[in-house]
């Protein structure tokens, strides 16, 4: 797996975390060959890691790869929260107004929302925590184990 090449310290710390939460990792496959994205998380604990796509639309993949998994990591937590709940709840529960995010942040999360249908909150916690892996391990080990 190339993305492996990519990851921080605490990159390969989330990965191993959501490997041992019974999360499988997939890389360039599934999603990752049909629409522009750089990640994916299905229902059925898959997750699309899209080096690939990353790499040949210029982004740097030392950053985005790692930013994707914080990313698809958060929904692992999502999933993990609505089975610890038995459906009744899925977002982390930050505060909406406690979760700034710029401009080009904000245009990413309305063109992910439109696409996946996913509920804007979920994908607001997504776009906020992708870049504090920190938090990230945290809510891992919260929901999750």
């Amino acid at each position: 797996m190339d993305f492996l090449l990519f990851l921080t310290p605490t990159g390969n710390q989330i990965l191993n975390s959501l490997v041992s939460a019974k999360f499988h990792i997939y890389e360039n496959s599934g999603p990752c060959r049909t629409e522009k994205i750089f990640g994916y998380l299905e229902s059925s604990n898959k997750m699309f890691i899209c080096t690939k796509n990353i790499t040949s639309l210029g982004y740097d993949p030392y950053v985005y790869v790692n930013e994707t998994l914080n990313h698809e990591a958060v929904h692992a937590v999502h999933q993990c929260h609505r089975r610890k709940t038995f459906g009744f709840k899925d977002a982390i529960g930050l505060k909406r107004e406690d979760m700034y995010l710029p401009p080009e942040k904000m245009q990413d999360l309305r063109r992910s929302t439109s696409l996946t249908g996913n509920k804007t909150i979920l994908e607001h916690e997504a776009f906020y925590l992708e870049d504090k892996p920190q938090q990230v391990v945290k809510y891992i080990k919260k929901f999750c184990f």
